[in-house]
């Protein structure tokens, strides 16, 4: 490759994969702190600050849904029902936003978030 394409590749390989890690967090997790284990408390007293146990589960997930998470039955923890998440996979790490919580005729029963970061 000759000097200059070279240059021009590193340049726009340097971008993308800038761009491919500063993904920005859903809506619900935004304004949360720069330090992993700060955030990951903020997340967790968030969500059911947000979404308190008693009210409509419906409205969570219309929530849910507007900020693109993905919404299924939770497979990691037995004593919840469903599982949320939105996940950004970038250069090496991957970071994910998870909602999990259970409800009864349309009322929230039991509800928590967590926050991670998996690097390789």
């Amino acid at each position: 490759m000759a000097p200059m394409r070279l240059k021009w590749f590193v340049a726009c390989f340097a971008t993308v994969a800038l761009a491919a890690c500063a993904s920005k967090p859903p809506p619900i997790a935004r304004g949360l702190s720069p330090n992993i284990h700060d955030a990951q408390r903020e997340f967790a007293e968030l969500v059911p600050t947000r979404f308190p146990v008693g009210s409509a589960a419906s409205d969570l997930v219309a929530e849910l849904h507007r900020e693109h998470f993905k919404i299924g039955a939770d497979a990691r923890h037995p004593t919840f029902q469903y599982t949320a998440v939105v996940n950004h996979p970038g250069l090496g790490c991957r970071t994910g936003w998870y909602i999990s919580w259970s409800a009864e005729a349309d009322r929230i029963t039991a509800i928590e978030g967590y926050f991670s970061v998996e690097c390789l």
